[in-house]
């Protein structure tokens, strides 16, 4: 859930900033392949939590383009939600994975033959 000031940031064609938005750390500049140079900075919401992402290009001038994503923290991973509001980051006790206690996770197997030494 996005707060009315994020919701009215959605749903516009050219999004303005509101004030609630606050940065996250500094403008990164990257330059993806085939592309010239764009700036990069990264906002939280203090009303309601959204992370948003905007990306400009200083030598077009143009106007930046705002990527809301809600409460993820990675563009990447949409699913990585920060460590202190996800509950599934909480310990259980219990292992992460499907893996008996105590067997080792890279245990060798012999389904393939080792390979004859060449002299």
């Amino acid at each position: 859930m996005t707060c009315e000031a994020c919701d009215q940031m959605l749903s516009s064609d050219a999004p303005v900033p509101h004030e609630g938005l606050r940065p996250l750390q500094k403008p990164k500049k990257l330059r993806p392949l085939g592309r010239r140079p764009v700036l990069v900075e990264a906002f939280r919401c203090q009303v309601c939590g959204a992370n948003w992402i905007r990306e400009s290009d200083p030598g077009r001038g143009s106007h930046p383009e705002w990527v809301c994503l809600h409460r993820a923290s990675n563009i990447l991973d949409p699913h990585a939600v920060s460590a202190a509001e996800s509950p599934a980051a909480q310990p259980t006790g219990r292992p992460a994975i499907n893996q008996r206690q105590g067997e080792p996770r890279d245990a060798p197997t012999d389904q393939f033959p080792a390979a004859p030494r060449l002299a």
